[in-house]
C-alpha cells in the first residue's frame, strides 16, 4: 500500500513536471485561399476553330512567345513564319537604307492564305520603290545632279574672278578716258584722239557685261539644279515612306494572323493543360486551353479569421496550412508567416490576413504540391506557446466559476 501511494505521487509529480516544461501552441484558425505572386497566365484562342497542330505536352517548360498550338487556317504556318522572318530583315535594311538587301520574290510566298491581300499591296509598293530606289536609279541621278551642281559652283567662282579682272580693266580705261576728256576740253588733244579713247572704253565694257550675263545664267542654272535635287529627294522620300508604310501594314497583318491562329506562351514557365487536348479538336473562342505556370512559384495565402482571438494576431507569426486537396497526414503542411493584418472586417465580420509561404508549395514533408488556381487551405496561425499546466489551471478555473 505504501509503495502504491508512493508510485501515485511520483506519477503526479511527473505529470506536473511535464506539464510545466512542455508548451502548447496557441492557435487562431481560419480558412484561406492560395495565390501565386506570378499568377498562371491563361492561353485561349481568339476565335473558334480546329486545332491543326499541338506542339507541346503537359509539363513542358516553354519560353516567352513560344508556339504552343496552331489553329486550322488557309495559310501554311511555315510560310507565314518565313515571311515574318523576312519582313524583320527588310525592316532592318530599310531603317539603315541598305536597299540592296531587300529582294522580294513573290513565288516564295504562295501559301500565305489570309495574308495574300496584304502581301500584294506591299509588293506593289515594293516594285515602285525598287524601280526608283533599289536598282540604283535614285543614286545615279543624285550623283549626276551633285556633279552638275559642283561644276556650276566652280564655274561661278571662275566667272566672278573674270568679272573682277574685267572691272579692274574697265576702271583703268575709265581713268584714261577721263584724263583724255579733260585734255580734250582744254583743247590739248584732237577730237580724233578723244573719240579713239572713248571707243576703247566702250570696248572694255562689253566683256564685263558678258561675264555678268554669264553669272546670271549660272545662277539660274544653279537654282534649276537645286530644284531638281529637291524634287528627286521628294520622290525618294515619297517612295521610301510608301514602302515603309506598306511594310508596317504587312507586319501588322502578320501579327493579326498570329493572334488569330497561333497560341503562344505569354510568359516563360511550365505548361498546364486545362483539359485533354488533341489535334483536330474543335474549340471555342475565349476558352482556356493552357495555363503557363511560373517556374518561380512565390505564393501567398489570404486567410479569413473570425473576431475571436483576433487581438492575438501579430506580424511575422508562423502559420501552418493544410490543403484539403493534399491530405496533411500524407503530404504534410505548408509553412508561412503573417505579412499583413487588415484592421477592418468584411461583411461577415471576418478579418483578412495575408500569409507569405516561406517554402513556396513545398510541404514540411518535402512534397512539391502542384499549384492550381485559388487552392483552398485550412490555416493555423500560431500566436504563442503556453505551458500545458497553465492551460489545465485555466480550464479548471473556468469550470469552477461555472
Amino acid at each position: 500500500m505504501k509503495y502504491g501511494i508512493f508510485i501515485f505521487i511520483a506519477i503526479l509529480l511527473l505529470i506536473g513536471g511535464v506539464s510545466w516544461v512542455v508548451r502548447y501552441p496557441e492557435i487562431v484558425a481560419g480558412k484561406g485561399t492560395i495565390y501565386a505572386m506570378n499568377a498562371p497566365k491563361t492561353v485561349s484562342p481568339k476565335q473558334g476553330g480546329q486545332i491543326a497542330r499541338l506542339l507541346v505536352q503537359e509539363g513542358d517548360t516553354v519560353n516567352p512567345e513560344q508556339t504552343l498550338a496552331i489553329m486550322k487556317s488557309i495559310a501554311e504556318y511555315e510560310e507565314v513564319e518565313k515571311l515574318s522572318s523576312h519582313v524583320k530583315q527588310w525592316y532592318e535594311a530599310a531603317q539603315n537604307e541598305e536597299w540592296s538587301k531587300i529582294n522580294v520574290v513573290p513565288s516564295d510566298y504562295k501559301n500565305i492564305g489570309e495574308l495574300q491581300t496584304a502581301f500584294q499591296s506591299f509588293y506593289l509598293n515594293y516594285v515602285q520603290a525598287r524601280n526608283f530606289i533599289f536598282n540604283g536609279n535614285y543614286v545615279a541621278k543624285k550623283n549626276m545632279l551633285l556633279r552638275s551642281i559642283l561644276y556650276n559652283d566652280s564655274l561661278k567662282h571662275n566667272l566672278l574672278k573674270q568679272k573682277s579682272i574685267y572691272e579692274n580693266d574697265y576702271q583703268l580705261s575709265d581713268s584714261d578716258f577721263k584724263a583724255q576728256q579733260y585734255l580734250y576740253k582744254e583743247r590739248v588733244i584732237a577730237k580724233s584722239e578723244f573719240t579713239a579713247q572713248e571707243s576703247k572704253l566702250l570696248a572694255k565694257k562689253v566683256p564685263l557685261e558678258n561675264v555678268e550675263s554669264n553669272i546670271l545664267n549660272n545662277r539660274i542654272t544653279m537654282i534649276s539644279k537645286e530644284q531638281e535635287r529637291m524634287d528627286l529627294d521628294d520622290r525618294y522620300n515619297q517612295y521610301s515612306l510608301s514602302f515603309n508604310q506598306a511594310l508596317n501594314n504587312l507586319w501588322f497583318a502578320i501579327g493579326q494572323w498570329k493572334q488569330q491562329y497561333i497560341l503562344s506562351a505569354p510568359a516563360g514557365g511550365r505548361v498546364v493543360f486545362q483539359e485533354m487536348i488533341q489535334e483536330g479538336q474543335e474549340v471555342d473562342a475565349g476558352k482556356a486551353l493552357f495555363y503557363i505556370e511560373s517556374l518561380d512559384q512565390n505564393c501567398f495565402a489570404q486567410v479569413k479569421v473570425p473576431q475571436s482571438n483576433f487581438g492575438k494576431l501579430q506580424l511575422n507569426q508562423p502559420v501552418r496550412l493544410a490543403l484539403p486537396s493534399y491530405p496533411s497526414e500524407e503530404y504534410g503542411r505548408l509553412s508561412g508567416k503573417v505579412t499583413y493584418i487588415s484592421r477592418m472586417p468584411d461583411k461577415d465580420m471576418n478579418y483578412m490576413v495575408k500569409v507569405f509561404l516561406t517554402d513556396g508549395l513545398v510541404s514540411d514533408r518535402g512534397f512539391h504540391l502542384a499549384f492550381s488556381n485559388e487552392l483552398q487551405a485550412d490555416a493555423e496561425i500560431v500566436t504563442g506557446k503556453e505551458r500545458i499546466i497553465n492551460k489545465l489551471m485555466a480550464a479548471m478555473n473556468s469550470g469552477y466559476k461555472k
